[in-house]
């Protein structure tokens, strides 16, 4: 392949050209290694940058006094470092991380590294680009191939395992198939792995484009289940009706319709593409909505029943399943934000399809005008109660729906749905576009014309006063105060007869 000019782009970098300068001075031999140098060579953006070499917690010091960054131990049983250099002393934040070489020399610890592609060092002070290759990483670059170096370099850390799929839906290059067998062999010692290391890995793979062929893949070799135990439960597990696949197919083809929604909205959701496009441009919510694909009927195994007529039925399941997300979110050490983004998801998942089972018959039955066989009230209800997720919860939607490819399902009210779901996002921002800035109603508007006492009761009286609005019911202050008073009094009623009843 062809190696650009390292030394020019080295250069190009104030911080970077500092870290050569003072390995001049001390005679440090520094290397760039790893993905750094790897993404380097295929053009990518680089993020962090490795750097190996002996007496690495000292150097990385003085680098930091030099920098004036900030100096980190990183390892207390491996001697590594990171200088953290803040934007005001650098182009750009950086962060710069030294490693102890990993043997008597260079050579040594690239042959102790993972995989081939990221066992190539430079020598930072090197004016050529000549690089060090002993085992054949360029070549496997320039092919695009995913290569351990051994066997043994896989066992000594079995997340190394998982890092090779994360590796082949980054840089979409193929694991060779040795490769595959050791790590058919090892999948079981992923257990032994700590749960946040693994997290961190599983999601930086499902925020890559094409996640879920690797995740089909991680599957054949059973690395898969090692991680997501949960689906051994759902494999075999009939469905049905809707659905041509079991319950553990149907929710990989689930993960590959999301993967398609995230890569292409305006090609699935072309009024809402917009504004589907800017809900996932995070990757930490891309990787979420892939995951609450892959779980989201991993409840069904659980609640299973089946008629007297044989067939299956699945009560409960949303429940059952968004528990089971928590719980892997809680193993596996991810952040708040995407727990709670899994459980939202997958308890409201069949929500967005019921509402658009009655607007379809609505429209069917009754003769009404799509727009109206939804109320704008409804859809505004589910994007509160999933908040800040209603994008989400439509789009997961979405991806079941089109994963239902059997007998019962018909697939012209099939994309009948899609429609609507298009058009359910299209006119919540819409709403949300062009609401009033202020509410006809406030809290204490509740309290001084009606004499109302403050508490819980507010916030649902005043959310369905705007949802009343949103429909037309209402488009005044006195109709808005109307409306208030004959709820808190169903209220009140309501409480009155509950009391009574206890």
């Amino acid at each position: 392949m062809r190696i650009p000019d390292l030394a020019a782009i080295w250069r190009t970098d104030p911080v970077l050209q500092q870290v050569s300068d003072l390995a001049a001075e001390t005679g440090s031999d520094v290397y760039l290694v790893g993905g750094a140098l790897r993404d380097v060579l295929l053009g990518r953006p680089v993020g962090d940058i490795d750097l190996a070499l002996s007496g690495a917690v000292e150097f990385a010091r003085r680098v930091a006094e030099r920098l004036d960054g900030t100096f980190v131990p990183l390892h207390e049983d491996f001697a590594t470092a990171r200088v953290v250099v803040n934007a005001k002393h650098a182009q750009q934040r950086r962060e710069l991380d030294f490693a102890e070489l990993r043997g008597p020399d260079i050579v040594a610890d690239l042959r102790a590294r993972d995989f081939t592609v990221d066992a190539c060092a430079w020598l930072v002070t090197s004016t050529s680009s000549e690089l060090l290759d002993p085992c054949g990483g360029l070549d496997d670059l320039d092919s695009g191939i995913i290569r351990a170096i051994s066997r043994d370099n896989l066992a000594a850390d079995p997340l190394r395992c998982l890092r090779a799929f994360r590796l082949a839906a980054e840089l979409d290059f193929a694991i060779e198939p040795t490769t595959l067998g050791w790590i058919g062999e090892l999948a079981p010692q992923i257990s032994d792995v700590a749960g946040e290391r693994v997290g961190a890995e599983l999601m930086r793979l499902l925020a890559a484009d094409g996640a879920v062929a690797v995740l089909r893949q991680m599957d054949e070799v059973g690395l898969l289940e090692q991680i997501l135990p949960e689906i051994k439960a759902a494999r075999g597990v009939r469905q049905g009706g809707h659905h041509h696949l079991d319950v553990w197919g149907h929710s990989l083809l689930t993960a590959q319709e999301m993967e398609k929604t995230i890569s292409a909205p305006e090609g699935l959701l072309p009024g809402a593409g917009p504004y589907v496009a800017e809900y996932v441009s995070s990757a930490e919510r891309r990787a979420g909505l892939k995951l609450a694909a892959l779980l989201h009927d991993l409840g069904k195994p659980g609640t299973k029943t089946v008629d007297e007529q044989g067939h299956p039925w699945f009560r409960g399941h949303e429940e059952e399943g968004a528990k089971l997300a928590r719980g892997v979110a809680r193993r596996l050490r991810l952040t708040r934000r995407t727990r709670e983004m899994l459980g939202r998801l997958i308890v409201r998942h069949l929500r967005p399809l019921n509402l658009v089972e009655m607007a379809i018959h609505n429209i069917d039955e009754e003769g009404q005008p799509p727009r109206q066989a939804l109320t704008l009230s409804a859809i505004r209800r589910l994007m509160r109660q999933v908040e800040p997720d209603g994008v989400g919860v439509l789009m997961l939607a979405l991806a079941d729906l089109r994963a239902c490819q059997g007998p019962a399902t018909d697939p012209v009210q099939r994309q009948r749905a899609a429609v609507l779901i298009d058009q359910m996002l299209v006119r919540y921002f819409e709403w949300a576009d062009k609401q009033a800035v202020e509410p006809l109603l406030r809290g204490q508007d509740l309290i001084d014309e009606l004499g109302l006492e403050p508490g819980p009761d507010f916030r649902v009286i005043l959310e369905e006063i705007e949802d009343a609005r949103a429909d037309g019911i209402v488009t005044t202050r006195q109709e808005a105060l109307k409306l208030a008073r004959r709820l808190a009094e169903q209220m009140e009623n309501n409480g009155a007869s509950d009391h009574k009843g206890t």
